[in-house]
């Protein structure tokens, strides 16, 4: 926008004048800038749509990258309604306000403690600790596996990642330079998902972002959000705690103090979209903390701070299926275990973690 000159104005006038011009050509900028965002968004849809359409007439025969999925529960979007506790185990020893949980293999399960700064590792059949890990962990909050004996655990008091050999009980290397705003810095990581079979997803959670690390070698590759901070817009994040993988390209985060699950495509940091987390005809907002997909169907388990509820969301347009409530104190951590026939939701404030099960 050109500005007009106005002979023998004053000083003060010229200056409005111009500070108005000024604000005009940044009002113009901002709204092509949400066009460009939403031809993009169409972009990726359309590219979604012909992916799909690609592989009906293909029979599915793409062959994607090697991904590490948990196995999915068994059976129909209905059988969900019957999920319920059908074991606890309560420690108020040795698990003091844990939060993190994965599996390890059909017998053993790895749950964080972060009060204890250690990861314990529980036997159904010993039903007993049978390892615990902590040298050098300050505050761990959340793990993932990522081979047959290697989990990478979120040392959030230390600002950094941990491989760490389970059989071994050692850590092989920490990821990270510190904390920081830069890349590969931190400020007291959470959630930790294994995105490929060399690559994971961290919520950074007090820097607002996501980042995507190389795990063999500590190299970060990619990072999304938190350029300015905590925000409320696509791509932004308020406090990120859990994350699980939707398919091989999409990120289920869940943006705890946004109150929603954001869908990201985590080689590009591209925004899907986003799934308000509400409950009831008032539709009153709730925390989503813990996050794990069930089954085929696309049903996502999501914990629930502010409510001490579980709710059971289908992913495709954000209607909650099912909610279990009834002994929670803080639920956190959500892992599919038992070779998928069963749930582990840790009950933080309980000191104790549930096994659930249709």
């Amino acid at each position: 926008m050109q500005q007009c000159l106005v002979p023998n104005e004053p000083l003060d006038q010229q200056r409005k004048r111009a500070a108005h011009s000024q604000c005009e050509i940044a009002r113009a900028a901002y709204e092509n800038s949400l066009q460009d965002l939403e031809k993009a968004m169409i972009a990726v849809k359309d590219a979604l749509l012909k992916y799909e359409s690609v592989l009906r007439e293909t029979d599915g025969a793409y062959h994607a990258p090697p991904v590490l999925v948990q196995q999915p529960l068994p059976g129909c979007m209905g059988e969900v309604a019957r999920v319920q506790v059908v074991q606890t185990v309560k420690d108020d020893t040795n698990l003091v306000e844990p939060w993190g949980v994965t599996s390890i293999s059909e017998d053993v399960i790895a749950v964080v403690v972060e009060e204890l700064s250690c990861v314990h590792l529980y036997s159904f059949s010993a039903k007993a600790i049978v390892r615990t890990l902590s040298e050098g962990l300050l505050f761990p909050m959340s793990l993932a596996l990522v081979s047959a004996e290697l989990l990478v655990i979120s040392d959030s008091g230390n600002n950094r990642l941990c491989v760490w050999n389970w059989r071994e009980n050692s850590c092989q290397r920490s990821i990270g330079l510190g904390i920081g705003t830069g890349p590969g810095q931190f400020h007291h990581p959470q959630g930790v998902c294994a995105v490929t079979t060399d690559r994971i997803a961290v919520a950074d959670r007090d820097n607002h972002r996501v980042q995507v690390f190389r795990w063999s070698d500590g190299r970060v590759l990619n990072a999304f959000g938190g350029e300015h901070g905590k925000g409320a817009g696509p791509r932004q994040f308020n406090s990120p705690q859990e994350l699980c993988l939707l398919s091989p390209d999409t990120l289920l985060i869940s943006d705890v103090n946004n109150y929603r699950i954001q869908f990201v495509l985590w080689e590009s940091g591209v925004f899907v979209k986003f799934i308000a987390t509400v409950t009831g005809v008032e539709r009153i907002p709730w925390a989503p903390a813990g996050i794990a997909l069930l089954d085929p169907s696309h049903i996502a388990a999501v914990s629930d701070r502010t409510t001490n509820a579980l709710h059971f969301i289908r992913v495709a347009d954000g209607e909650t299926v099912h909610t279990l409530t009834g002994d929670f104190d803080f639920p956190a951590g959500i892992a599919v275990v038992g070779g998928g026939k069963a749930l582990v939701v840790v009950d933080r404030l309980h000191n104790s973690w549930h096994v659930l099960s249709a």
